[in-house]
């Protein structure tokens, strides 16, 4: 791998990094790369970035300005790879996958996407129902084929309940 000359000679001066957007050019700590400016301390370059290495993929942690390869669970931070950062919540249209504390298109199994979290969760907020071909929360489940909403299991179903019937204008059991 070749680096800048001057993240090579910042690197000789363990833990500092070319601040390449400061007018005098210094090597800097990882604390004052350009705190004025969005930048993070990039390992794999030994520079301050707005945007973190995609080889391996890494993503800006705005709570200690480094690129890291994985966010923090602790504030709970989502990598995007997108944007390349740590963020909450996940753009439209994914999900934080809580496991994993990435923003994903499709929720592990047995997860459900929830619109007003951004999260992928085990259930459904009342009044929506799970899903479990698009592993989202709806509000009205599908109708072509048709699922029906079951209040008691909180999720789009072909066939309700013995109990029940499933009502066509309403779309539940």
């Amino acid at each position: 791998r070749l680096y800048p000359l001057e993240a090579v000679l910042c690197n000789m001066s363990v833990g500092t990094y070319a601040d390449n957007d400061n007018a005098t050019r210094l090597c800097v700590a990882v604390t004052q790369c350009s705190s004025t400016l969005a930048l993070f301390a990039d390992n794999q370059t030994y520079t301050c970035n707005s945007k973190c290495s995609t080889h391996p993929p890494m993503y800006a942690d705005p709570t200690i300005r480094r690129c890291v390869l994985n966010c923090p669970s602790a504030y709970n931070l989502y990598a995007d790879n997108l944007s390349r950062t740590c963020l909450y919540p996940c753009p439209a249209p994914y999900y934080g996958n809580i496991l994993t504390y990435r923003c994903v298109s499709l929720c592990p199994f047995g997860y459900f996407g929830v619109n007003s979290t951004r999260l992928c969760n085990l259930g459904c907020p009342p009044g929506e129902f799970a899903d479990h071909l698009l592993r989202i929360c709806v509000r009205n489940c599908s109708v072509d084929p048709i699922f029906y909403g079951d209040r008691i299991n909180k999720n789009c179903t072909s066939q309700c309940p013995s109990t029940s019937y499933g009502d066509p204008l309403t779309q539940e059991c």
